[in-house]
């Protein structure tokens, strides 16, 4: 919701909170009562330069990549970042590793973020929208909007459908409240803004993944040919002959036109050409990836 340490002119957290927000649009006259707060599904994420400072303030040289559904760098859909901690394979994040995701929730901002090598991502979960629809009750607002539907978790893929939107109107039928100004909330680390410059040159760890790789000769196509044959760039990724859950990553770090594969698997998932991506075959529009429409 807020820091201390924000509250000054200069600082890049300096007016851009939830309550600085809404506290704003009061002070011109807006009446509360007429104030509907916005609250997002979905996280803003961001590529760290430095692997030993992953707090809030670090310095940072790009955006996430894309998501799988909502195609756009920085931005992660709430469904796309459970899909992401859950996910056994990290196809659009070569420098992650499954399962192995850090999450630190702000005792002051009342949020997560979570940091996977390079990878770091601010969200708001089911607590942080209760505290702030808290927040809401506490300030007698209109009510609380989200954006949006599409986003939350609508297929209960991670437990009740749509827990974000159902959070919410929990906590505005329950009426409690929280007022954001309390002081002595305990702190997730945070980087020395005068301390640390972004150097770039600096390199991250190497890749690691937990996916299948091959370990036998090159395997064939249907027509015999070997599956390098497919390949017509380093680091590319092809769908699997045959197998619409696996893919295959292109390697030819030397320039010499020969290929070596790496095959990967989404699991229960599909490997979709299109945005390189492991998507749910089940969602309308996937259908086609295994020949189920």
């Amino acid at each position: 919701m807020g820091r201390s340490e924000e509250n000054h002119q200069g600082h890049p957290g300096f007016g851009y909170h939830t309550v600085d927000t809404m506290e704003y649009y009061a002070s011109l006259g807006a009446p509360p009562e007429k104030m509907v707060m916005g609250i997002p599904t979905y996280g803003r994420g961001y590529q760290i330069v430095d692997l030993e400072n992953d707090g809030l303030y670090c310095p940072t040289d790009d955006g996430i990549r894309q998501g799988p559904y909502t195609l756009q760098k920085g931005i992660w859909g709430y469904n796309e970042i459970l899909q992401a901690m859950n996910n056994d394979t990290l196809i659009n994040l070569p420098e992650a590793e499954p399962h192995a995701w850090k999450v630190v929730t702000d005792g002051c901002y009342k949020a997560p973020y979570m940091v996977n090598g390079p990878y770091w991502i601010g969200y708001d979960d089911v607590d942080s929208v209760m505290w702030k629809t808290r927040y809401i009750n506490f300030r007698g607002f209109a009510g609380g909007m989200i954006w949006s539907a599409d986003t939350d978790d609508f297929g209960g893929n991670d437990g009740p459908a749509y827990p974000l939107l159902t959070s919410i109107n929990q906590a505005l039928a329950d009426g409690d409240e929280y007022d954001p100004n309390v002081t002595g909330c305990e702190t997730a680390p945070i980087c020395d803004l005068n301390a640390i410059t972004p150097d770039p040159d600096l390199t991250t760890a190497a890749p690691t993944t937990t996916e299948e790789v091959t370990t036998e000769p090159p395997r064939t196509t249907s027509e015999g040919a070997p599956l390098g044959s497919l390949c017509d760039e380093h680091n590319e990724y092809l769908p699997y002959p045959g197998d619409c859950h696996k893919y295959l990553m292109c390697k030819d770090a030397d320039g010499d036109g020969e290929f070596d594969i790496i095959i990967y698997t989404c699991g229960d998932y599909a490997f979709n050409p299109n945005i390189d991506a492991c998507v749910d075959p089940n969602l309308p529009g996937n259908c086609y990836l295994c020949g189920n429409c």
